[in-house]
């Protein structure tokens, strides 16, 4: 009965994930549609630093909600920490902003920023917490209810605001403010009062917890933050605005892949760390199915590049990001499974050595890109690097399983 629950959840949770992937992707179609390829670029330019900066501020707290039961957390005191730790998040990032308001005279860009870092905040780490949160200790299918009607909310705002607005950056920036607001108030408190949690507080075992764990697996959030910080702002002052829109439909396509991936992940993980032994051949097969299908996938770029630009005409060379971005997405979403096997085998350390290492690697290879290769092709030489750094990260982690390379104590 386990082994059929499992399966059934895995189903319903990554369908659940690839349809609010889809509907997110929607969301940037629309964006790219209305949008010129400069102001698409500053969009996606902002949301990726916010979510990579509020990644850091999570504190690992996603992978805590994963292992809570082999670490037996109650939910209550789960639960309640996680809506605390969410309100010295946004107090945090909020009083950044105020720092920030405070060096520029741009009032209307200001507000862009603000309202994206809400949405940023919302969309990406308070949804996907309460979902997480659900889908261990309640029930799957309530869970992706949960995760799906707050997509199709986003949607909804962004979808109708050229019919009844002008279609400006500020004007959308604003729609997916509203949207979160919606969001928290409506779809979280009523799950929250429905749960019968009233309390905001941090649990000293929920704490724990936290600083038996984060400290590794924030080292290589933390040096991710730099790294992309670093070629994101590269491209945009090397290249321009507009070839960060096309790196960023790249980049799109992956975090498409890695959505899907993790819906599986979701309910796969607290069963997999939850087993005394696991096989790694099914991992292995997995990943050989995935990069085929990608490979034959990437050769339709010029296909691909075709329906965008029905969207929009500015997007004339968008092929070879396209091909690039779908084997960089499978590379994503495979590195997101297979390091869920890495954790469940006890090596989280180790991943977060080897994630830091490639890292530090990345970097090398993206100042030798800069400084001795044609910076036209920057842009795209950043997403070979990516591809090259996450296959490479995936085969240092299996060769430390393989070999029993131990070289911390775990």
């Amino acid at each position: 009965m386990v082994e059929q629950s499992i399966k059934k959840d895995i189903w319903i949770s990554t369908i659940g994930g690839y349809f609010v992937a889809a509907l997110n992707f929607m969301i940037n179609l629309i964006l790219i549609r209305f949008l010129s390829a400069e102001l698409y670029g500053l969009f996606s330019f902002i949301v990726n630093q916010f979510r990579r900066v509020l990644r850091l501020l999570d504190f690992s707290f996603v992978e805590l909600i994963l292992i809570s039961e082999k670490r037996n957390l109650k939910p209550s005191e789960l639960i309640e920490s996680f809506v605390f730790h969410s309100i010295i998040r946004i107090l945090i990032v909020f009083i950044g902003g105020l720092i920030t308001a405070w060096f520029t005279d741009n009032l209307k860009l200001l507000s862009v920023i603000s309202f994206l870092l809400v949405y940023s905040n919302v969309r990406y780490f308070y949804v996907f917490g309460i979902t997480h949160f659900y889908e261990v200790y309640f029930n799957t299918k309530y869970a992706q209810f949960f995760y799906s009607i707050s997509a199709v909310i986003f949607l909804f705002f962004v979808f109708f605001l050229p019919f009844f607005f002008e279609a400006s950056l500020f004007n959308f920036a604003l729609s997916l403010f509203i949207a979160s607001i919606i969001v928290v108030l409506i779809i979280s408190v009523k799950i929250f009062r429905k749960a019968g949690y009233k309390n905001t507080k941090l649990s000293s075992n929920v704490f724990n917890a936290l600083k038996s764990h984060s400290i590794f697996l924030q080292i290589p959030v933390l040096a991710g933050l730099i790294i992309k910080f670093i070629q994101d702002t590269l491209i945009i002052f090397q290249q321009s605005s507009e070839v960060y829109a096309l790196y960023s439909v790249a980049i799109l396509i992956g975090s498409v892949a890695v959505v899907g991936a993790r819906g599986a992940i979701r309910p796969l993980a607290p069963y997999v760390w939850s087993k005394e032994k696991n096989s790694i051949r099914p991992y292995i097969y997995i990943g050989i199915f995935m990069y085929a299908i990608g490979i034959f996938s990437s050769l339709f770029g010029n296909f691909f590049e075709r329906i965008f630009l029905l969207l929009n005409d500015e997007y004339i060379g968008v092929s070879i990001y396209f091909s690039l971005g779908i084997i960089l997405a499978v590379s994503l979403a495979y590195s997101q499974l297979f390091t869920t096997f890495i954790k469940g085998v006890g090596l989280i350390k180790h991943f977060s050595l080897v994630s830091t290492f490639m890292v530090f690697i990345s970097l090398i290879l993206t100042l030798l890109a800069y400084y001795f290769f044609d910076k036209e092709y920057f842009a795209i030489n950043l997403l070979i690097i990516d591809i090259f750094v996450t296959i490479s990260s995936i085969l240092l982690l299996l060769c430390v399983y393989k070999f029993k390379i131990r070289i911390i104590n775990e």
